[in-house]
Protein backbone atom coordinates (compact mmCIF):
# COMPACT_ATOMS: atom_id res chain seq x y z
CA UNK A 1 0.00 0.00 0.00
CA UNK A 2 1.40 3.66 -1.22
CA UNK A 3 1.26 6.24 1.94
CA UNK A 4 2.42 8.78 0.38
CA UNK A 5 3.34 10.18 -3.39
CA UNK A 6 5.02 13.01 -4.11
CA UNK A 7 4.90 14.16 -7.66
CA UNK A 8 7.36 16.67 -9.42
CA UNK A 9 5.56 17.74 -13.18
CA UNK A 10 6.43 20.88 -14.75
CA UNK A 11 8.38 22.25 -11.90
CA UNK A 12 5.85 21.95 -9.58
CA UNK A 13 5.48 19.69 -6.83
CA UNK A 14 2.43 17.80 -5.07
CA UNK A 15 2.06 16.06 -2.03
CA UNK A 16 -0.84 13.30 -1.52
CA UNK A 17 -1.77 11.07 0.49
CA UNK A 18 -3.33 8.17 -1.29
CA UNK A 19 -6.77 6.20 0.02
CA UNK A 20 -8.02 2.49 -1.27
CA UNK A 21 -9.80 3.67 -4.06
CA UNK A 22 -8.33 7.05 -5.54
CA UNK A 23 -10.12 8.43 -8.20
CA UNK A 24 -7.99 10.79 -11.02
CA UNK A 25 -10.16 13.06 -12.75
CA UNK A 26 -10.10 16.11 -15.05
CA UNK A 27 -10.50 16.94 -18.92
CA UNK A 28 -8.25 15.77 -21.51
CA UNK A 29 -4.62 16.87 -21.55
CA UNK A 30 -4.28 17.59 -17.74
CA UNK A 31 -1.79 15.16 -16.99
CA UNK A 32 -3.80 12.02 -16.13
CA UNK A 33 -2.58 9.62 -17.78
CA UNK A 34 1.14 10.76 -17.56
CA UNK A 35 0.78 10.46 -13.45
CA UNK A 36 -0.37 7.08 -13.96
CA UNK A 37 2.72 6.11 -16.01
CA UNK A 38 4.57 8.48 -13.23
CA UNK A 39 3.15 5.58 -10.58
CA UNK A 40 3.92 2.82 -12.51
CA UNK A 41 7.36 3.38 -13.35
CA UNK A 42 7.99 4.22 -9.96
CA UNK A 43 6.23 1.22 -8.21
CA UNK A 44 8.12 -1.06 -11.03
CA UNK A 45 11.57 0.29 -10.27
CA UNK A 46 11.04 0.29 -6.00
CA UNK A 47 9.40 -3.74 -6.43
CA UNK A 48 12.39 -4.67 -9.36
CA UNK A 49 15.20 -2.47 -9.15
CA UNK A 50 14.89 -2.15 -12.85
CA UNK A 51 16.56 1.34 -13.95
CA UNK A 52 13.66 3.87 -14.32
CA UNK A 53 14.92 5.29 -17.21
CA UNK A 54 15.13 1.84 -18.89
CA UNK A 55 11.06 1.30 -17.95
CA UNK A 56 9.85 4.85 -18.92
CA UNK A 57 11.96 3.79 -22.64
CA UNK A 58 9.79 0.99 -22.73
CA UNK A 59 6.75 3.16 -22.03
CA UNK A 60 7.39 5.79 -24.79
CA UNK A 61 7.56 8.26 -21.65
CA UNK A 62 8.52 11.49 -23.07
CA UNK A 63 8.17 13.74 -19.89
CA UNK A 64 10.81 14.94 -16.80
CA UNK A 65 8.29 13.96 -14.40
CA UNK A 66 9.75 12.84 -11.22
CA UNK A 67 7.53 10.68 -8.55
CA UNK A 68 8.73 9.61 -5.15
CA UNK A 69 6.62 7.29 -3.15
CA UNK A 70 6.57 6.18 0.42
CA UNK A 71 4.80 2.24 1.16
CA UNK A 72 3.37 0.80 4.48
CA UNK A 73 6.04 -1.77 4.20
CA UNK A 74 8.50 -3.20 1.90
CA UNK A 75 6.50 -3.77 -1.14
CA UNK A 76 6.12 -7.20 -2.45
CA UNK A 77 2.78 -7.33 -4.47
CA UNK A 78 2.27 -6.76 -8.22
CA UNK A 79 0.99 -3.69 -10.03
CA UNK A 80 -1.47 -4.25 -12.89
CA UNK A 81 -1.72 -1.78 -15.30
CA UNK A 82 -4.75 -1.38 -17.68
CA UNK A 83 -4.63 1.07 -20.31
CA UNK A 84 -6.88 3.16 -22.44
CA UNK A 85 -6.87 1.58 -25.87
CA UNK A 86 -8.24 -1.68 -26.32
CA UNK A 87 -6.41 -2.03 -29.75
CA UNK A 88 -3.10 -2.71 -27.24
CA UNK A 89 -5.32 -5.78 -26.32
CA UNK A 90 -5.43 -7.49 -29.51
CA UNK A 91 -1.99 -6.03 -31.29
CA UNK A 92 1.42 -8.40 -32.27
CA UNK A 93 2.62 -11.29 -29.51
CA UNK A 94 2.51 -10.39 -25.90
CA UNK A 95 6.28 -10.42 -25.94
CA UNK A 96 6.44 -7.50 -28.17
CA UNK A 97 4.26 -5.10 -26.29
CA UNK A 98 5.10 -2.42 -24.38
CA UNK A 99 6.76 -3.00 -20.48
CA UNK A 100 3.19 -1.81 -19.30
CA UNK A 101 1.14 -3.51 -20.48
CA UNK A 102 2.56 -7.30 -20.56
CA UNK A 103 1.62 -8.33 -17.18
CA UNK A 104 -2.03 -7.74 -17.87
CA UNK A 105 -1.96 -9.52 -21.54
CA UNK A 106 0.25 -11.90 -20.04
CA UNK A 107 -1.98 -12.72 -17.20
CA UNK A 108 -4.59 -13.34 -19.81
CA UNK A 109 -2.82 -15.56 -22.33
CA UNK A 110 -1.49 -17.85 -19.36
CA UNK A 111 -5.19 -18.24 -18.35
CA UNK A 112 -6.37 -18.73 -21.83
CA UNK A 113 -3.83 -21.23 -22.34
CA UNK A 114 -4.64 -23.41 -19.29
CA UNK A 115 -8.28 -23.12 -20.90
CA UNK A 116 -9.88 -20.84 -18.69
CA UNK A 117 -13.47 -20.15 -20.80
CA UNK A 118 -13.59 -16.34 -20.80
CA UNK A 119 -16.66 -16.05 -22.98
CA UNK A 120 -18.43 -18.50 -20.94
CA UNK A 121 -17.61 -16.47 -17.69
CA UNK A 122 -18.72 -13.09 -19.27
CA UNK A 123 -22.11 -14.25 -20.79
CA UNK A 124 -22.27 -15.86 -16.85
CA UNK A 125 -21.36 -12.23 -15.63
CA UNK A 126 -22.82 -10.22 -17.43
CA UNK A 127 -25.61 -11.52 -19.33
CA UNK A 128 -24.15 -10.65 -22.45
CA UNK A 129 -22.69 -12.04 -25.80
CA UNK A 130 -18.36 -12.44 -25.52
CA UNK A 131 -18.58 -10.13 -28.93
CA UNK A 132 -19.82 -7.46 -26.91
CA UNK A 133 -18.11 -4.16 -28.07
CA UNK A 134 -14.96 -3.43 -26.03
CA UNK A 135 -15.23 -6.92 -23.83
CA UNK A 136 -11.87 -7.90 -24.70
CA UNK A 137 -10.69 -4.90 -21.88
CA UNK A 138 -13.48 -6.88 -19.62
CA UNK A 139 -11.55 -10.41 -20.14
CA UNK A 140 -8.36 -9.33 -19.84
CA UNK A 141 -9.00 -8.00 -16.24
CA UNK A 142 -10.84 -11.14 -15.40
CA UNK A 143 -7.94 -13.17 -15.73
CA UNK A 144 -6.35 -10.30 -13.45
CA UNK A 145 -9.28 -11.06 -10.75
CA UNK A 146 -7.58 -14.82 -10.95
CA UNK A 147 -4.16 -13.53 -9.61
CA UNK A 148 -4.84 -10.55 -7.81
CA UNK A 149 -4.03 -10.77 -3.95
CA UNK A 150 -3.92 -8.29 -1.35
CA UNK A 151 -1.64 -5.91 -1.00
CA UNK A 152 -1.12 -5.34 -4.70
CA UNK A 153 -1.70 -2.51 -6.60
CA UNK A 154 -4.45 -2.01 -9.86
CA UNK A 155 -4.38 1.32 -11.93
CA UNK A 156 -6.70 1.84 -14.86
CA UNK A 157 -6.32 4.84 -17.75
CA UNK A 158 -9.95 5.13 -18.31
CA UNK A 159 -12.45 2.20 -18.13
CA UNK A 160 -15.10 4.12 -20.53
CA UNK A 161 -12.64 4.19 -22.99
CA UNK A 162 -14.17 2.31 -26.02
CA UNK A 163 -16.76 0.19 -23.85
CA UNK A 164 -20.85 0.03 -23.36
CA UNK A 165 -21.63 1.61 -20.01
CA UNK A 166 -22.94 -1.60 -19.11
CA UNK A 167 -19.28 -2.98 -18.63
CA UNK A 168 -17.98 -0.11 -17.37
CA UNK A 169 -20.10 0.11 -14.68
CA UNK A 170 -19.30 -3.86 -14.08
CA UNK A 171 -15.66 -3.13 -14.06
CA UNK A 172 -16.14 -0.35 -11.47
CA UNK A 173 -18.21 -2.35 -8.89
CA UNK A 174 -15.07 -4.76 -9.17
CA UNK A 175 -12.81 -2.09 -8.72
CA UNK A 176 -14.71 -0.87 -5.79
CA UNK A 177 -15.06 -4.60 -4.25
CA UNK A 178 -11.10 -4.76 -4.38
CA UNK A 179 -10.27 -1.46 -2.47
CA UNK A 180 -12.24 -3.31 0.05
CA UNK A 181 -9.79 -6.60 -0.13
CA UNK A 182 -6.48 -4.39 0.88
CA UNK A 183 -5.69 -3.51 -2.78
CA UNK A 184 -4.92 0.12 -3.70
CA UNK A 185 -6.87 1.17 -6.84
CA UNK A 186 -5.83 4.43 -9.16
CA UNK A 187 -8.54 4.73 -11.71
CA UNK A 188 -8.45 7.80 -13.96
CA UNK A 189 -11.48 9.38 -16.15
CA UNK A 190 -12.87 12.59 -17.72
CA UNK A 191 -16.47 11.57 -17.92
CA UNK A 192 -18.70 13.00 -15.53
CA UNK A 193 -20.91 10.11 -15.58
CA UNK A 194 -18.02 7.76 -14.60
CA UNK A 195 -17.41 10.59 -11.95
CA UNK A 196 -20.89 10.58 -10.47
CA UNK A 197 -20.98 6.66 -10.73
CA UNK A 198 -17.84 6.28 -9.07
CA UNK A 199 -19.16 8.86 -6.28
CA UNK A 200 -22.48 6.60 -5.97
CA UNK A 201 -20.19 3.34 -4.99
CA UNK A 202 -17.94 4.54 -2.74
CA UNK A 203 -17.69 7.16 -0.39
CA UNK A 204 -13.87 6.73 1.74
CA UNK A 205 -12.09 7.75 -1.71
CA UNK A 206 -9.82 10.40 -2.81
CA UNK A 207 -10.29 12.09 -5.74
CA UNK A 208 -6.94 13.47 -7.15
CA UNK A 209 -8.13 16.73 -9.40
CA UNK A 210 -6.15 17.61 -12.54
CA UNK A 211 -6.72 21.51 -14.07
CA UNK A 212 -4.70 23.71 -15.95
CA UNK A 213 -3.28 24.88 -13.11
CA UNK A 214 -2.53 21.92 -10.67
CA UNK A 215 -3.42 19.23 -8.89
CA UNK A 216 -6.02 19.27 -6.05
CA UNK A 217 -6.45 16.05 -3.45
CA UNK A 218 -10.25 16.06 -2.65
CA UNK A 219 -12.29 13.74 -0.51
CA UNK A 220 -14.79 11.78 -2.32
CA UNK A 221 -17.26 12.29 0.14
CA UNK A 222 -17.15 16.77 -0.59
CA UNK A 223 -16.32 15.65 -4.25
CA UNK A 224 -14.92 18.31 -6.77
CA UNK A 225 -16.60 21.80 -7.60
CA UNK A 226 -20.26 21.97 -8.81
CA UNK A 227 -18.66 24.10 -11.53
CA UNK A 228 -15.55 21.94 -12.38
CA UNK A 229 -15.25 21.92 -15.82
CA UNK A 230 -14.93 18.28 -17.24
CA UNK A 231 -15.12 16.85 -20.58
CA UNK A 232 -18.35 15.62 -20.76
CA UNK A 233 -21.19 17.32 -18.92
CA UNK A 234 -24.47 16.08 -17.59
CA UNK A 235 -27.60 15.59 -20.03
CA UNK A 236 -29.40 18.34 -18.13
CA UNK A 237 -27.15 20.68 -19.28
CA UNK A 238 -27.02 19.40 -22.87
CA UNK A 239 -30.81 19.37 -22.66
CA UNK A 240 -30.70 23.24 -21.73
CA UNK A 241 -28.22 24.09 -24.62
CA UNK A 242 -30.77 22.29 -27.39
Amino acid sequence: MIEDISYITDGKEYVFQPSGFNMIIGRSGTGKTLFLKSLFASICNTRTGVPIEEIKSQMRFDSDAKMFLQFDSAFSGTVFYFPSCEAYFEMAPYTELPLHIRKTIGVYNSWKKQGYDFDTQVEKELGISASYGGIMKIKVFMAVLQEIKSGDIILVDLPEAGVDAILWKWWIDRLVELSHRDIQVFMTTHDFFVYTYVRSQIADGKIFYFTGDGIDLIPMSQGIPEDAPILRVPIEVLEGAM
